[in-house]
């Protein structure tokens, strides 16, 4: 899926710019290797970056715009250099898009913002206000210097958001809680599951995004046991694990971990995450699923579903009498499972299997 545009700094693109130029339209581009990174537009009727990338990949002389190593050189171009109005006027770009903004000349600053990051800044004016002339190429001359400046920038925050993002849908797939707090027990991130479980306001609760136990008797434990693993100095820091009491379920397990303690340089914007914390609500099914199962140890369905069955809690004769089939099948099942996984008893195979879990799917 494309990265959808960004924000870049006002001052490199803005309508003052547009406006400076006599230019009713503009556009900030950003490619990589070919490749359409962001784009910010001005003045256009609605966001042209489908469409930009299509009729690049139809004209010829559009696609140069995008070569960083090819015919478009680094510096500011006329939009007739490359080709003249009459042929502008046969592409599709020009009759599909152009046309009905009343765009008919353009003027280009080029840069490259880092070595394989092609920047465009480009304005468009209408027939009636004439071609674009040497001030105006002198007045975005004067801008590249910054745009390279601005746009690497830009480039960097929308790597570190993606980074980010990709990260946080990857906790997400966790079949277990899995928390960043300050040491006061602030909530720097808290992943899908663990959403899910403190929306329940059994056992902890989040006010405010300040994680607590509910119990009065496990406040100080809870509160005691994120102290040590937060203390200012790092000698003296220790994780630990609880379990925290609940109304009608088993309790919640607990396990929190130091982190590293960062060394902050400037005003963050976001509290900072001394804590991480894992969280284990032993009510919740956590199996393997019997794809993995297949796939690991080439357990047959039948053979899958009877080891799901096992670390369910299940007795053989339950499973048995669950599934209507003899006991004796149930038991030439378990003998094929435990050749397959390298096993000679129920304890030692659910033992090597029950540490495996299904990535959430939903």
């Amino acid at each position: 899926m494309p990265a959808p545009p960004i924000s870049v700094p006002g001052a490199v693109f803005s309508p003052e710019i547009a406006a400076l130029l006599d230019s009713p339209h503009a556009n900030l581009v950003v490619l990589r290797r070919g490749e359409l990174v962001f784009g910010v537009w001005h003045g256009f009727p609605d966001d042209p970056t489908a469409f930009f990338k299509n009729a690049t990949a139809e004209d010829q002389w559009r696609k140069s715009l995008i070569e960083a190593k090819g015919s478009m050189e680094i510096g500011v171009h006329f939009g007739s250099r490359y080709i003249s109005h009459d042929e502008l006027t046969q592409t599709r770009f020009y009759n599909d898009y152009c046309k009905p903004c009343g765009i008919d000349y353009s003027v280009a600053a080029c840069f490259l913002a880092e070595h394989d990051t092609l920047g465009i800044l480009a304005v468009y004016r209408g027939k009636e206000k004439g071609d674009y002339g040497s001030r105006e190429g002198r007045l975005l001359g004067d801008l590249l210097p910054h745009l390279v400046r601005a746009t690497a920038c830009a480039a960097r925050v929308r790597q570190v958001e993606l980074l980010r993002s990709a990260g946080n849908r990857a906790w997400d797939l966790m079949p277990w809680g899995f928390l960043l707090l300050e040491g006061g027990g602030q909530i720097v991130f808290a992943n899908r599951t663990a959403q899910e479980i403190l929306g329940q306001s059994d056992g902890l609760t989040a006010r405010h995004a300040r994680l607590s136990a509910t119990a009065s008797t496990d406040v100080t434990r809870f509160m005691a046991l994120l102290a040590r693993a937060s203390a200012p100095t790092s000698g003296s820091r220790a994780g630990g694990a609880m379990a925290v009491r609940r109304r009608a379920h088993r309790p919640l397990q607990l396990w929190v971990m130091p982190l590293p303690h960062e060394e902050v340089c400037f005003l963050a914007n976001e509290p900072i995450a001394t804590v991480c914390m894992l969280l284990i609500d032993p009510e919740r099914e956590v199996l393997p699923p019997q794809e993995a199962l297949k796939a690991f140890y080439g357990l047959t369905r039948a053979e899958a579903g009877l080891v799901r069955g096992l670390l369910r809690g299940e007795r053989l004769e339950d499973y048995a009498d669950r599934r209507r089939i003899a006991l004796n099948t149930a038991r030439s099942h378990l003998n094929s499972v435990f050749a397959k996984t390298d096993t000679h008893r129920q304890s030692a195979l659910i033992r090597l299997l029950g540490s495996m879990a299904q990535p959430r799917q939903d």
